[in-house]
């Protein structure tokens, strides 16, 4: 086994067994999604952000997760693997993502529409 590997395996682990804040979560998510989709390290990465997703709750884990790394090929990889692990686990987390992607488009769409607002109108 490879550092990389037993460092997320080791992330995994403290996510399932030990108190694992949001803090601690936050300080990992980046590398861990980064990891997914790597061939030798992706079932650890998986496995970790699983276990995040037990300790900190999933709708908490998907919005930090799936919103910046929207749609990418890695996503489809967990989510086709959760599906075979957990089918209503895989359900509940794409209805949240498919929600919190409502919600970024409208306010995608929100702020733009006041940015062509504000554009050549005289400020109150």
């Amino acid at each position: 086994m490879q550092v990389m590997q037993i460092k997320l395996h080791i992330v995994a682990l403290i996510a399932l067994r030990g108190q694992f804040s949001k803090t601690s979560a936050s300080v990992v998510l980046d590398g861990l999604v980064d990891k997914v989709g790597d061939v030798k390290c992706g079932g650890n990465a998986k496995e970790g952000l699983t276990a995040i997703g037990q300790a900190c709750s999933l709708p908490w884990t998907a919005e930090q997760v799936f919103i910046p790394f929207l749609w990418t090929e890695e996503i489809f990889f967990f989510l086709f693997e959760m599906l075979m692990i957990d089918k209503l686990y895989c359900v509940n987390m794409v209805f949240i993502l498919l929600v919190r992607l409502c919600l970024w488009h409208l306010h995608r769409k929100t702020l733009k529409t006041r940015q062509k607002l504000s554009i050549g109108s005289p400020m109150p």
